[in-house]
């Protein structure tokens, strides 16, 4: 059995990935839960609370987030989402975990380290399919944390730059000195907070355009998801590469399970 156990379970883009990733190894028959203590992805797969945590010698460990620990079990690998808040070249035992997952060549390349590791990118939503933007005026979206790395308040000026009749944020304020700083200054009829929405489709099927300027991203979630819904994508981040669920959990196999 896989498990995966992560120091982070509330809304972002790593909980998304794990439960995607979750949901697609039991789709193809190999058994996997996912764990935390904020209990956000309950109902969304097979999650239980980090309390509720076992493991047995022979099961496959997938951590993240967490402080270093060794577990006695077949493999345990380090699926790292992040860049400076995680540095890996500050960890001296590197050694509990058999291998590193890295989710785009881009961050490989910024944790600079000499350990076994592998890069797959994460599975965007499966529910997201391709749209017909058949809109009779141009409108934009922002999506991300409200936070100064994501330079939210730069999305909404390119935007604007750019002549969108309407422009909606999507987001949890996740600083909110920055948003009352930058974001919130901004705000008007025509340019609109939405707050926090966990049904991606609402927000494709709302939007004509996609601005993202964030300052960095291991992995270019919103892009990909723009390249999958042929929504017009404006940004200055490319670090990304969409592979299909199935070509992930191979990938999966080849690189932890074999």
């Amino acid at each position: 059995m896989i498990h995966i156990i992560s120091g982070w379970t509330k809304e972002g883009g790593s909980t998304e990935a794990f439960i995607n990733l979750t949901n697609a190894f039991n789709k193809y028959n190999i058994k996997c839960c996912f764990y935390g203590k904020d209990n956000y992805p309950i109902n969304r797969c097979n999650f239980k609370n980090i309390t509720k945590f076992q493991y047995s010698k022979y099961d496959i460990i997938i951590s993240h987030f967490l402080k270093p620990t060794k577990f006695d079990c077949k493999k345990h690998i380090l699926s790292c989402h992040e860049s400076e808040i995680y540095p890996l070249y500050k960890i001296q035992n590197l050694n509990v975990w058999d291998k590193i997952h890295f989710v785009s060549k881009w961050q490989r390349d910024y944790h600079n380290i000499n350990y076994s590791n592998f890069i797959c990118p994460n599975i965007i939503d499966p529910k997201l399919k391709p749209i017909n933007h058949n809109f009779n005026k141009k409108i934009g979206g922002v999506i991300g944390s409200i936070d100064i790395n994501k330079q939210t308040h730069i999305s909404i000026k390119k935007a604007i730059e750019d002549n969108c009749d309407e422009i909606y944020i999507f987001g949890k304020i996740t600083n909110s000195n920055y948003f009352n700083v930058y974001v919130k200054p901004l705000l008007n009829d025509k340019i609109k907070y939405m707050g926090y929405i966990e049904n991606k489709r609402i927000i494709y099927d709302l939007c004509s355009d996609i601005y993202h300027y964030s300052l960095k991203e291991t992995f270019g979630l919103v892009g990909a998801e723009c390249e999958i819904t042929k929504t017009n994508y404006h940004s200055n981040l490319h670090n990304f590469k969409v592979l299909s669920e199935e070509e992930i959990i191979n990938k999966w196999k080849k690189e932890v399970i074999s």
